[in-house]
């Protein structure tokens, strides 16, 4: 006898009790033939027979087949949600089409996990509601991994008076995917469904997964989507959330320790006019859970031009103590890349675990606002930010004055880091890179500079101990610099030219972390226009 695979994501107690006294009433040679091939769920004798319309009132009743807990359609036609919900009342179902659209609700009053699995796409229209009490929702497109299908959850061009629709599991997973198991591949498809308008909001279509003025939450599971694929004579995105024509905004949440997941693979996005192969494009879009982790991930195609892994915009991001991490993994060494982008409007993150820019260039237009635990904005790909400048670029207003602290880059990092606009972080900054220019104002309870070239400033620095480390140059001489210790290079690591200028309150040259006093191969110039000097460790220079 072959192997027994447990369907879905949760395999509850309950589930488990039903699913087995199913089986073992089985014989085995039936019991071979409904399971083998499915990660999830039981195995499929045969494809389906055509489309399903999950409707209000008025389906037909006569169109599918019902075995071991599969719904499989026989032909195209429409099934009243009643029969969903009455399936349900008996266990785990899996309803199994070449493809489905859901226009009326479905509430399933149990804990059973309901899964919409289709060969070709799943659209959940606006003013739809799906739930469950505490039983997964999987949609599962594309399940013949065949490029053949997307998933649109909400309309863009459904009526302006609709309101959003919803997927509410109260506890149960909701997963949103396709190919072999949907949680881990992609819902693809190389043609996208026309529910988008090249004009005002929802301007540019999606071939993996798209939410348009909808709601998603878990009440405590876990949220997990993933999109992928397109062709395209415009700009297209594999995972697309944005607001409505209606002005909804997607809500996508969960409670306790359920944590969201959003992949976006744009890789192999293709279009005539090979532009703007983007990966998740998230505007509109609030995401939170009580406690648990938010991961954006999203890569583009670096064989066009205007490449870009994510781009966020208008949205907020929060979760009392989970990480919240944004991931460009697009390949940058083609030099098309763009950079992960955060598009104009107000962007807020807010987490007392750690918040995570990882990409290989940050484009930033936003008023971005970073609130609770330790914040790091660093390159995917290697040690150094690329661009067509080899530099990171923190421009507009980047508000951390309510992050713990601030780490921008790692160590080895050879591109330029530019703070053109005034910065306050409520802990310590470490800055790692080659050049370095703080053109607008710094202000942190602790600052580290990292260089291996020339560092320069024009807006003043205010900081109560000022670490300096590499090889680099330090020209730190604005007159309104408010420094407490200061300390630079290191026996076997000597810090260049070393210059720094504080207006009052005076200047140490003391201990600082692991650095201890001033260790320079070049010039050493420190000024106080107001208040003492004082040396208690020691300055060396080799020049």
């Amino acid at each position: 006898m072959g192997d027994i695979t447990i369907p879905l994501v949760h395999r509850k107690s309950q589930f488990f009790s039903r699913t087995l006294k199913v089986l073992l009433s089985l014989a085995s040679a039936s019991l071979a033939a409904v399971l083998a091939s499915s990660s999830i769920g039981p195995a499929f004798a045969s494809a389906p027979g055509g489309a399903l319309t999950i409707v209000a009132s008025g389906g037909v009743t006569n169109t599918y087949t019902v075995a071991s807990g599969v719904m499989t359609m026989n032909s195209t036609s429409s099934v009243d949600a009643s029969v969903i919900e009455g399936l349900l009342s008996s266990g785990d179902l899996v309803v199994y089409a070449t493809s489905i659209t859901v226009n009326g609700d479905v509430t399933n009053s149990s804990s059973s996990n309901l899964t919409l699995k289709a060969t070709e796409h799943i659209i959940v229209n606006s003013s739809v509601t799906i739930s469950s009490q505490n039983g997964d929702l999987v949609l599962w497109s594309d399940s013949d991994s065949s490029a053949g299908g997307s998933i649109e959850l909400g309309q863009c061009t459904a009526p302006v008076n609709a309101n959003g629709g919803r997927l509410i599991s109260n506890g149960g997973d909701i997963v949103i995917g396709g190919g072999a198991d949907p949680r881990v591949n992609f819902a693809t498809s190389r043609a996208f469904l026309g529910s988008w308008v090249n004009s005002g909001s929802c301007a540019k279509p999606s071939f993996g997964v798209a939410l348009y003025g909808f709601e998603v939450n878990a009440g405590g599971g876990s949220i997990s989507i993933r999109g992928s694929g397109g062709t395209s004579n415009v700009s297209t995105r594999a995972v697309l959330a944005e607001a409505s024509l209606a002005g909804e905004q997607n809500t996508i949440s969960t409670n306790g320790s359920g944590a969201i997941s959003v992949l976006a693979d744009g890789s192999a996005i293709t279009q005539p006019n090979n532009s703007s192969r983007w990966g998740a494009v998230l505007t509109g879009t609030n995401f939170s859970s009580s406690s648990g982790a938010i991961s954006i991930s999203g890569k583009g195609n670096p064989a066009g031009t205007n490449v870009r892994g994510f781009v966020i915009a208008s949205s907020s991001y929060s979760s009392s103590s989970g990480d919240i991490a944004f991931e460009d993994t697009t390949d940058t060494s083609s030099g098309t890349y763009s950079g992960a982008y955060i598009a104009s409007g107000t962007l807020s993150i807010s987490t007392s675990g750690s918040i995570t820019f990882r990409a290989d260039f940050l484009d930033n237009d936003s008023t971005l606002s970073l609130s609770g635990g330790p914040a790091v904005i660093e390159p995917f790909n290697g040690n150094s930010f690329r661009d067509t400048a080899q530099r990171i670029l923190l421009t507009e207003n980047l508000n951390a004055a309510s992050a713990t602290s601030l780490r921008v880059g790692k160590p080895g990092n050879t591109s330029k880091v530019t703070v053109d606009q005034a910065l306050t972080v409520g802990g310590p900054l470490t800055i790692h890179g080659q050049d370095l220019a703080l053109t607008g104002a710094v202000t942190a309870t602790a600052v580290s500079l990292a260089s291996t070239g020339a560092t320069t400033q024009t807006g003043k620095l205010s900081a109560s101990s000022l670490a300096l480390s590499g090889s680099g140059s330090f020209t730190l001489q604005n007159n309104q610099n408010t420094i407490g210790t200061l300390a630079a290079g290191a026996s076997g690591s000597a810090a260049g030219n070393v210059k720094v200028n504080v207006a009052s309150g005076g200047l140490a040259v003391g201990q600082v972390g692991a650095l201890s006093g001033i260790t320079s191969s070049g010039q050493i110039e420190l000024a106080t226009l107001s208040g003492d000097l004082s040396i208690t460790q020691p300055i060396v220079t080799t020049k």
